[in-house]
């Protein structure tokens, strides 16, 4: 799914070989799969968020596709989080490597 996703971003919409990555899981799971061509980059970018939902069910990975593609702040926000920020997206970096680097590495956001 990851390669999926990589091959649709990068080509700004799916290639067959996308297609094929989804339709090789869509298969095994015994759902229908899509006929090439027929998605283009932003429904694609869809399918795989739903495929990676439903594969990856209970296995921590969810928050950080979220934050990888933009939307994990506005949808925490929207089942009444308090604390879905920004800064929640970002660990702080270890004091010692912006000491070493003479300040060029930035402390990220909120940190």
């Amino acid at each position: 799914l990851l390669l999926a996703e990589a091959l649709n971003e990068v080509n700004h919409g799916p290639t067959a070989e996308a297609y094929s990555l989804l339709n090789d899981i869509r298969t095994r799971a015994g759902v229908v799969t899509y006929a090439a061509g027929t998605l283009d980059y932003t429904s694609f970018k869809s399918k795989i968020m739903d495929e990676r939902l439903f594969e990856l069910w209970c296995e921590g990975q969810r928050r950080e596709d979220m934050i990888r593609w933009g939307t994990f702040v506005s949808y925490a926000a929207s089942q009444g989080s308090a604390f879905a920020t920004a800064n929640d997206t970002l660990y702080p970096l270890p004091q010692k490597v912006i000491t070493e680097t003479n300040g060029v590495v930035k402390q990220n956001p909120g940190y």
